[in-house]
């Protein structure tokens, strides 16, 4: 048998061609350095891009709410005050009525009942009233009082409401069961044919979300009272 053999100079050359340590390697921790290299965390542009989609998702629904609320409550404030105009013109109704009939009384209960006709007296207590700056009525001063009170002395006739009674009248805040409320109601008047029609204007005002507002309601009267004509 013969032997060959092989040369230093060739032996550290193969030496020298080998493949790095790593080479040798298993395949799965290869992957594994490699996906451990690999590993980062966020960046700022992600993070911020991140917190603005939560923050619109959060504030969307919110706002919305919001909206909502203040949608309700402006309703509510529009709906307490067409109701309290339209209650205003009922009373100055109501209040001509009452006059007409007191005056039907009189002259029945007259021994000559052509000597009491005055062609005014179905406005009779609404002197105030045909002024610029209004009159205040309300359910109790319909019931009380034989004139009617000037805003002037209502505090630009202010409305309370009466927490015992339920009703929206010209009381005090804090005496009695009167709480304050953001509305006033003004009643005005003006002749259209002298003794026989009068426009009523009630003009309801309050502060609310959308700020200062008002509201106003119109109705003709007529001087129903044939017994003087």
């Amino acid at each position: 048998m013969l032997l060959f053999a092989i040369p230093a100079k060739c032996r550290l050359k193969i030496k020298d061609e080998k493949s790095p340590p790593e080479a040798d390697q298993p395949l799965a921790e290869k992957f594994k350095f490699m996906m451990h290299n690999n590993k980062r965390g966020f960046t700022l542009l992600e993070t911020l891009i991140a917190i603005s989609i939560l923050v619109t998702a959060i504030v969307g629904p919110l706002t919305l709410a919001a909206q909502t609320i203040r949608a309700q409550q402006v309703a509510k404030d529009n709906l307490i005050a067409a109701n309290l105009a339209q209650e205003g013109i009922e009373l100055v109704r109501n209040y001509r009525s009452n006059n007409i009939l007191q005056w039907r009384i009189a002259r029945a209960a007259a021994d000559d009942p052509l000597s009491i006709h005055p062609l005014d007296h179905w406005v009779d207590g609404m002197d105030d009233c045909f002024n610029a700056s209004g009159c205040g009525i309300d359910a109790d001063v319909l019931i009380s009082a034989a004139v009617l009170p000037s805003c002037s002395a209502l505090d630009d006739c202010a409305l309370g409401f009466d927490t015992a009674s339920l009703l929206y009248t010209h009381c005090t805040p804090g005496v009695g069961d009167c709480v304050a409320t953001p509305f006033n109601r003004a009643v005005r008047i003006e002749n259209i044919v002298s003794n026989q029609e009068v426009r009523v204007r009630v003009t309801v005002s309050w502060s609310g979300i959308l700020g200062s507002r008002s509201l106003e309601a119109t109705s003709h009267l007529l001087n129903w009272d044939d017994e003087i004509f």
